[in-house]
């Protein structure tokens, strides 16, 4: 009777054992599979979409198929009134959708403006995408004023250095170390043309698939979320090679 018992057990044991190693199995191909088929939607996205997209944007020159979508994305792509950096005619563009309280943008705003300064071929657009409620819409709206007096720049560094609200009087502090009328700049917020410009920003984002922030479109690559600098300096290069 104990060895039966004993033979009863083993035999328990091995199929919690088989059972557990099945569970483990499917986990694994599961995540596999998730992360295949996400890859593989980027690259569709990249080519039906941003490939053709990035024709006009880098500059090249050549006629890309047009559709209304399409021709939609690229004139939101390259709306006149986003602030830009770096080489207006450079080969590669990187275009950003971020939000002044995301802590994944903030991490990543020194590698971006560290790639302008870096790469003399790489141009930058800002694409104020604030999604993380009122305090992110109201931070947006300061930086595209500031962009209005030309200090764009010192004003979205210091924005993304701030840790706390975007309160009218911490605003107003901000304006005056960056150089920026605050006055004016608060007058300017609420332009309907700077809440026209944020409403292109999320019309493009949807249009991309971009739900989060930050957002990077770099060369023809699409990236949903942060990435490392030597990532960043990767894809410029693969963008550049396969031309």
């Amino acid at each position: 009777m104990k060895e039966l018992f004993s033979d009863s057990r083993a035999d328990f044991l091995r199929q919690v054992a088989l059972v557990a190693f099945l569970v483990v199995l499917l986990t694994i191909t599961k995540a596999e599979f998730a992360r295949a088929s996400l890859h593989d939607a980027g690259e569709i996205l990249q080519r039906s979409v941003v490939a053709e997209i990035q024709l006009s944007a880098e500059h090249s020159g050549a006629t890309a198929p047009s559709d209304p979508e399409t021709d939609y994305v690229r004139e939101l792509l390259e709306d006149p009134d986003a602030p830009t950096i770096g080489n207006v005619n450079g080969d590669i563009t990187v275009y950003e959708f971020f939000d002044y309280r995301c802590p994944y943008c903030r991490r990543v705003a020194g590698d971006v403006m560290r790639l302008v300064d870096e790469d003399p071929g790489i141009r930058v657009v800002f694409k104020e995408f604030p999604i993380l409620g009122e305090d992110s819409v109201t931070a947006a709206k300061a930086a595209l004023a500031a962009h209005k007096q030309g200090k764009y720049v010192a004003m979205h560094e210091l924005l993304m250095g701030h840790r706390g609200n975007f309160a009218v009087d911490t605003l107003a502090e901000l304006a005056v170390r960056a150089g920026v009328d605050a006055d004016l700049m608060i007058k300017d917020m609420s332009s309907p043309d700077i809440a026209a410009h944020i409403q292109r920003n999320d019309d493009l984002a949807a249009l991309l698939g971009i739900r989060g922030t930050p957002g990077f479109i770099i060369g023809r690559f699409l990236v949903p979320g942060a990435i490392s600098y030597a990532e960043m300096r990767q894809l410029v290069k693969e963008s550049r090679e396969g031309g």
